[in-house]
């Protein structure tokens, strides 16, 4: 009687443990929509899909005729907003807001 009941509790853990475990740790992945804005380059928008807490994922670079692209700002100034996109399209930062956003293209004129 004691090996059922001690085997029945168990049981119990291990299917509690095996309930309660997610791969992703119990956490819900939070994904956003950013859109991209031209301000004044090409393309005019474009969008990326990007995780809570996660590096910014590939955009293609946009252009402007007499210009040199800076990065993508959070911000239309770049005094006043935070860098998320390197000149180059890197990622600057991991996307640390629990909202979809608008990212806007900072030129430097030539």
């Amino acid at each position: 009687m004691f090996k059922k009941s001690l085997l029945i509790i168990m049981l119990g853990f291990v299917l509690f443990a095996l309930i309660g475990c997610s791969p992703d740790g119990g956490e819900t992945i939070e994904t956003y929509s950013i859109n991209l804005r031209g301000n004044g380059g090409t393309p005019i928008s474009q969008s990326v899909d990007v995780d809570y807490g996660d590096s910014m994922p590939y955009a293609s670079k946009p252009s402007r005729y007499g210009y040199t692209f800076l990065g993508y700002y959070d911000s239309m100034y770049q005094v006043s907003g935070t860098k998320y996109y390197n000149s180059d399209m890197s990622s600057a930062r991991d996307w640390d807001k629990k909202s979809d956003g608008t990212l806007y293209a900072i030129w430097k004129l030539n």
